[in-house]
């Protein structure tokens, strides 16, 4: 498993459930700490920009101790070793290997109020060139954390990405209280018979 740690203050209910998820099912999890790095302007003299950039690795530097500081707490608060790696680039290609690599991804949904230091369209280029299954962590839901995975809605529809999804998910169908299919259909896909067949199959 890995976790996405960002600038944002959800990452602590991030690493939080993805612990809390590795630990049920026998994973081992990696927290990965991606951001962008400090924003840097324009300046009128080499002095102005040499202090920008002093400040800028001063305030980056300080990120990435929160950060380590967080993956600590965590990892002493579960009683177990957990990893953390450090990536501040604008570049997005080394999440996505890392993504590539790993059986399930949780990150914290964009808050679009609270800047968190992702990438510009990292989310975007996970969900489509990740290849592996993504679990957002909402930052508008208080429902407790342990509660996750214990009621599943599954939207269906017969095709190869619902089948894919499906089948990422099954880990946590196994081990859920109830889970419910619903499917929305036009008029020329009527008919219960795509439904009760993804419904034999979890059964």
């Amino acid at each position: 498993l890995l976790a996405l740690v960002n600038d944002s203050p959800r990452s602590a209910a991030v690493l939080t459930l993805a612990q809390r998820l590795a630990s049920a099912h026998g994973a081992q999890l990696q927290a990965l700490h991606a951001v962008a790095p400090s924003a840097s302007g324009a300046y009128l003299s080499p002095e102005a920009s040499s202090l920008a950039l002093e400040l800028r690795v001063e305030a980056d530097g300080q990120r990435r101790e929160r950060a380590a500081a967080l993956v600590a707490q965590v990892a002493a608060a579960s009683g177990t070793a957990l990893s953390c790696t450090h990536l501040m680039s604008e570049s997005t290609l080394e999440v996505l290997q890392m993504a590539r690599n790993s059986d399930l991804l949780v990150l914290g949904q964009t808050d679009p109020q609270t800047p968190d230091g992702t990438a510009q369209g990292l989310i975007g280029r996970l969900l489509i060139s990740g290849g592996c299954p993504l679990l957002f962590v909402p930052y508008v839901n208080d429902t407790p954390l342990e509660r996750c995975g214990s009621r599943v809605l599954v939207a269906w529809r017969d095709t190869r990405e619902s089948a894919r999804a499906l089948r990422d998910a099954l880990p946590f169908l196994q081990r859920a209280e109830r889970v419910e299919l619903v499917r929305f259909a036009d008029h020329e896909e009527a008919g219960p018979e795509p439904l009760l067949r993804a419904q034999a199959y979890l059964r």
